[in-house]
């Protein structure tokens, strides 16, 4: 299937046209400069006689060299930014006496006086000092490098880069933070206002920017993207990031031409740090412990014993050591080197409570308590080399190997009373009949994700000229295993025909569980907490591989023109690739000893968790231990291996492992062809800034899915259609369930392609009210591309010899078109003044084109779209759409203030913050909007003073409401899924003894609040809403650290 569709207002055309018309606009637009150049280089004739003045720029108190620098001729309109070394250059420059001014936010202005000669090129260089610290530059020295200074230099330049940004963003330094555990660069960005974080259960895993859906983020490294680890998703995973080598985060709300069109919701950079960016070489350790408490500090293991874990991997101590090392090495002028190295190991136990409640009868009848062991162990290999091959050319190859193995160990006690229970908010009471059941669910993985990113970058900076040109690869792997690694995903096990009481039930917000008791139908007591006593009917697997590889070309040029008002052209093309392969694929045994039901009971084999089972518990209302003794797919593999005739892979199961096989394999192929035009303008004696662009994208998707041609397990006649027997059922052809699913299922046989392009216009402009405040008013063009799983082929037919009323044919539709959003910004910055720093921001995205699911009668037009014949009339046809529009509207506020200049002396070193973001949905599909926070919060204070450092910052999030759920006997109409408000509180502190030594702590989730997710409608009293706590524990983080 193929197709080719436009967005609004734009002409439809080949991929290869496209792509020719890139080149040939990029190339127009490099002779159009060159050519404006000539014209400016003859008027230029009869100027008046100049040179040059060029140097660098560096913090004097940390010696690393400063971007984003402005340096100006006063009395001029001359003025630059120096570079991401910290170079600068100012060419025609009126010859004689000059005064060079330079400033950087938070830092003491400078201006030297110097002469200019004719021809001759001026070297100055500068050493700015901290303004906050009153102290001159020439009297700063590196060996007493403070706290105070790496915090003050990190804010420093956060607000610099934030302030001289063309468009609308947050900085993040690194040193404004200092170390954050082991080292996801999503701790980094949660005071970000507009940022919701998405936790994996403790760590952040996504992120989403201004309401929108975590796959409209776009996380890149140095102006790339980079590869997902998850499979079927565009959502970057943040666990395989890592801030050993990164000096900064940029959080851009709304775009400027050269940046991807699909950041619906904005764009991450991670600016990774650079050989040249010092004068000297740096060698920087943190060696650490980590710890973790579901309970708080107070439940803190210290012992560094190994624990009695469920199998070797698990088998660890409760304090583990990590290192992060990183050096930069400029060797000289030309040559430099940064190397990044960490290892981080940090294992937790989490309970998790879960229940279900009759919300019409209001009885609980679903009650889960479980324990959950979550291993993580991170590896981060960086390097990187700046090669200067001339004055003005730069190389720079780098490579970044990042691998994350998850272990995660799930223990599940499921009790279910069953039809006709009575209770209240304090207990459930199964019926008489013996119907409830008990289960002990142990789902089993290993993750091991990776992320590999090379790059090689050219750079030419010019007076006039500025070129750059890249090539990156980057690949996402993502392995989920089990019996690979020695068990099983899943046993399945069962205790039924029991009457079922739960006591306490109100317990799950204190972390307590329900006191559950169960006989069976003669009366007699049934111990659900024994897994000897259970029933083992199946053991499973489930393995599954993701591959993501991204490869980007691009090539950009800038000329900068010698104006009475400075003017610059920008403008480039690139091509981008995305190849996303996913195979896998459940499959199981059943659980057949000889013996018959009799020998199915789990108390026959050695198959109880003992160690584990013996120093794990739960607690109930009434403080008595709920001691339980856990099955394990570890031992249940030993014994597969063992005795493999014990364990059936027959014909139903193979099918069932086709089946899965060919539903899980997919693949996409995204190829973007784009280009840019962005022209930057400064009027009012450089106050007002103006960013002017359109970008052009052309995207072609490749999709392969799984084909399911279920009219092929039939028989057919020569004219095509069906064959019945004499009582009118359909003939199979064949009555094996395995040769059955291979003539229905064809592994990756429903494939699809489709082009669909734009343009993007954008506008980013800047006000100088004063020299500390800005204003900004922003308008840019975005899209939302439709997720994997909502493009790459695939079909689902109910059986035409179902007895269903109702037959479906559930389809992927291919030819979805991306979300578009008209983004709009306005925002006030205030910067530096009296000690505080704010920015208040309002905006509005006006969307068009959601994804929507629709239901209708099947046609003769409407089957053919799906490649379908008329036997299929009498189905409705599933699939989505695009239609609807709604609007998103908010505001951000951001304040952080020093207390220096208000308070004595002594309490100079203290400093608040606080920021918030609010929104609101409007418009025909609001409703549409899940899975948001309307509001959150974060504030804190901080201590910053010489040798100490001390922080306490609090982040809270308001309520999400997620999908709605389908009205039934037992859930109300107009009910939906929610997640509660949270509060997360982090704590550290720093102690620094010298350059070389320091020591610090910190805690996240101090207070280990549980994430709590509800179910709640109309007339639901509270204590029949909460469905879900998730208690995940406080982080501790011990360590020395220290530079050379």
């Amino acid at each position: 299937m193929c197709s080719s569709t436009q967005i609004p207002g734009v002409s439809s055309r080949s991929a290869p046209a496209a792509v020719r018309a890139i080149g040939r606009l990029v190339i127009a637009l490099a002779m159009g400069a060159a050519g404006l150049r000539s014209t400016f280089a003859a008027a230029a004739d009869d100027a008046p006689a100049t040179g040059a003045v060029e140097g660098r720029v560096s913090n004097a108190a940390s010696g690393n060299y400063l971007n984003n620098a402005v340096v100006a001729i006063r009395g001029t309109n001359l003025a630059t930014a120096t570079n991401s070394i910290g170079e600068y250059r100012l060419a025609n420059v009126s010859a004689g006496p000059v005064q060079i001014a330079v400033t950087f936010s938070g830092m003491s202005p400078q201006a030297v006086s110097a002469v200019v000669t004719v021809g001759k090129v001026l070297q100055q260089d500068f050493a700015l000092g901290l303004a906050e610290l009153g102290v001159a530059s020439d009297v700063i020295q590196l060996e007493k490098y403070t706290v105070s200074a790496r915090v003050l230099s990190g804010q420093a330049v956060a607000e610099q880069e934030q302030r001289n940004a063309p468009n609308i963003k947050s900085v993040v330094s690194i040193d404004q933070f200092g170390d954050m555990g082991e080292g996801n660069v999503g701790e980094f960005l949660k005071y970000v206002p507009g940022i919701s974080l998405v936790y994996d259960p403790q760590r952040p895993q996504s992120v989403s920017i201004r309401g929108m859906p975590a796959t409209g983020t776009i996380v890149m490294l140095n102006g790339s993207e980079m590869a997902s680890t998850q499979a079927g998703t565009r959502t970057f995973d943040l666990g395989v990031s890592a801030s050993g080598n990164v000096d900064r985060l940029e959080v851009s709300k709304v775009p400027t031409a050269e940046m991807p069109a699909n950041a619906v919701g904005g764009t991450i950079n991670i600016i990774s740090k650079s050989g040249f960016s010092r004068r000297k070489p740096l060698f920087s350790y943190n060696a650490f412990l980590t710890n973790s408490a579901v309970g708080g500090l107070g439940d803190l293991d210290y012992s560094f014993s190994k624990r009695k874990g469920v199998d070797p991997d698990t088998s660890v101590a409760p304090n583990r050591p990590a290192l992060n090392l990183s050096y930069i090495l400029p060797l000289n002028q030309k040559l430099a080197f940064t190397f990044a190295l960490s290892h981080s190991s940090r294992p937790s136990e989490m309970e998790f409570y879960f229940d279900i409640w009759d919300q019409v009868r209001l009885v609980q009848t679903y009650n889960r308590p479980s324990v959950v062991i979550f291993d993580e162990n991170r590896n981060l290999a960086a390097m990187t080399v700046d090669w200067k091959i001339g004055d003005k050319h730069v190389l720079q190859a780098s490579f970044q190997g990042t691998n994350s193995d998850i272990y995660t160990r799930q223990f599940q006690s499921i009790v279910q009373t069953g039809a006709g229970a009575t209770g209240s908010a304090q207990f459930s009471q199964g019926a008489a009949t013996g119907v409830g059941s008990a289960q002990q669910a142990v789902p089993w993985t290993t993750q091991y994700r990776s992320l590999r990113h090379g790059a090689l970058n050219y750079r030419y900076e010019g007076e006039s000229w500025k070129i750059d040109a890249n090539a990156t690869w980057s690949h996402g792997g993502y392995k989920r295993r089990d019996v690979e690694d020695g068990f099983f995903n899943t046993i399945t096990t069962t205790l039924a025909n029991l009457i079922v009481r739960y006591d306490g039930i109100d317990g799950f917000a204190q972390r307590k569980a329900a006191l559950v008791t169960a006989t069976d139908r003669a009366g007699r007591p049934v111990d659900i907490r024994e897994g000897n006593n259970f029933s083992v009917t199946a053991a499973n697997a489930s393995p599954l591989t993701s591959k993501d590889v991204n490869q980007r070309l691009g090539l950009n040029f800038r000329r900068d023109f010698n104006l009475s008002l400075p003017l610059a052209l920008k403008f480039g093309a690139l091509v981008s690739r995305v190849t996303k392969d996913v195979s896998g694929g459940a499959y199981g045994y059943a659980f057949n000893p000889p013996g018959g039901v009799a020998a199915q009971v789990a108390g026959n084999y050695d198959l109880v968790a003992d160690g584990f089972s013996s120093s794990h518990h739960f607690t109930t209302t009434g403080g008595a231990p709920v001691a339980t003794r856990w099955l394990s797919p570890y031992k249940m593999y030993s014994l597969y291996l063992a005795h493999p005739e014990y364990f059936t892979f027959g014909t139903a199961q193979q099918a069932n492992a086709y089946t899965s096989q060919v539903n899980t394999s997919k693949f996409l192929q995204e190829t973007i062809p784009a280009a840019y035009v962005r022209g930057d303008a400064r009027f009012l004696n450089q106050r007002l800034r103006l960013s002017v662009g359109v970008r052009f994208e052309q995207t072609q998707d490749a999709g392969k899915g799984p084909l399911n041609n279920v009219g092929a397990g039939y028989q057919k006649n020569a004219s095509g259609g069906f064959l019945r027997d004499s009582a009118g059922r359909l003939i199979p052809v064949s009555t094996d369930a395995l040769a059955t699913a291979k003539l229905r299922l064809t592994e990756r046989g429903a494939r699809a392609s489709r082009t669909y392009e734009g343009f993007f216009p954008s506008l980013n402009s800047s006000f100088e009210i004063t020299p500390n405040v800005l204003l900004r008013a922003a308008y840019a063009k975005t899209i939302g591309r439709p997720n994997l799983t909502e493009i790459i082929p695939g079909i689902t037919i109910t059986d035409p010899d179902s007895p269903a009323a109702t037959k479906t044919i559930t389809a992927i539709n291919t030819a979805l078109t991306p979300w578009t959003s008209d983004n709009y910004d306005v925002t006030l910055e205030a910067y530096s003044v009296k000690g505080a720093t704010a920015s208040v921001s309002l905006f509005r995205k006006d969307i068009k084109n959601f994804f929507g699911t629709v239901r209708t009668p099947a046609t003769a037009d409407l089957l053919a779209q799906f490649g379908l014949t008329d036997d299929y009339l009498n189905y409705e046809v599933i699939t989505k759409r695009n239609f609807g529009e709604a609007s998103i509207q908010g505001a951000e506020f951001s304040y952080r203030q020093s207390l220096a200049p208000l308070v004595p002396e002594w309490a100079k070193g203290f400093e608040v913050f606080g920021n918030a973001t609010t929104l609101s949905i409007g418009g025909a599909n609001a409703a549409d909007f899940t899975g948001f926070s309307p509001h959150e919060m974060s504030w804190g204070v901080g201590y910053a003073r010489a040798q100490v450092s001390a922080k306490v910052n609090v982040q809270r999030s308001g309520w999400i409401r997620g999908s709605r759920v389908a009205a039934s006997a037992v859930v109300p109409a107009d009910t939906y899924n929610y997640v509660d408000p949270q509060t997360r509180v982090d704590v550290s502190l720093e102690y620094r003894w010298s350059k070389r030594f320091s020591l610090y702590g910190s805690v996240r989730n101090l207070t280990h609040t549980a994430k709590v997710q509800s179910v709640r409608g109309p007339g639901i009293p509270d204590y029949a809403t909460v469905s879900y706590f998730q208690y995940t524990g406080a982080l501790v983080t011990f360590g020395l650290k220290g530079d050379f």
